[in-house]
């Protein structure tokens, strides 16, 4: 899941590669702003726009906007999903075929 080396200085480094962690027991493909992302069962709606590198909105003067809380608090990480408008992504779970559009 997590890559590590050795530097110089003897620091352990982690990088996270998003593609080595599709190593779970049931993975299936979701479409986040019509890009598709394998992601696994256990995800978050949330977790997978990020992994997408797709911001869940856009603040009124442009900036993107990422989930903040992770418990439906903030409101940060509403997105449309299924046809759904400004739903709390980071309360949902992926299902096979989702469609993701973030606002």
């Amino acid at each position: 899941m997590f890559g590590m080396r050795e530097t110089a200085s003897s620091r352990v480094v982690f990088r996270f590669h998003s593609q080595s962690c599709i190593n779970m027991s049931k993975s299936f493909f979701i479409n986040v702003n019509g890009r598709s992302l394998q992601v696994s069962e256990d995800t978050s709606v949330a977790a997978a726009m990020i992994m997408a590198g797709q911001p869940c909105r856009r603040s009124v003067s442009g900036e993107p906007r990422s989930p903040l809380c992770g418990m439906g608090i903030c409101l940060e990480c509403r997105a449309t999903v299924n046809g759904e408008p400004h739903l709390r992504t980071c309360q949902l779970l992926c299902v096979p075929n989702m469609e993701v559009v973030t606002e």
